[in-house]
This record gives structure tokens, C-alpha cells and sequence, in this order.
């Protein structure tokens, strides 16, 4: 079972990714 500070971490990662995602996209 993922424990509260690992989702936060995916959710840091996911979010780095969707901006990095972003960044290549313009």
C-alpha cells in the first residue's frame, strides 16, 4: 500500500513531467 509521501512524490513527478510535456509542446 503507497503511503500519503509517496503519492506526493508521484504527484511532484506527474506534474514535472506534464510541464516538461508542456514545454516541448510549444
Amino acid at each position: 500500500m503507497a503511503s500519503q509521501l509517496d503519492f506526493d512524490l508521484f504527484e511532484a513527478t506527474t506534474a514535472s513531467v506534464l510541464e516538461q510535456v508542456k514545454g516541448q509542446r510549444s
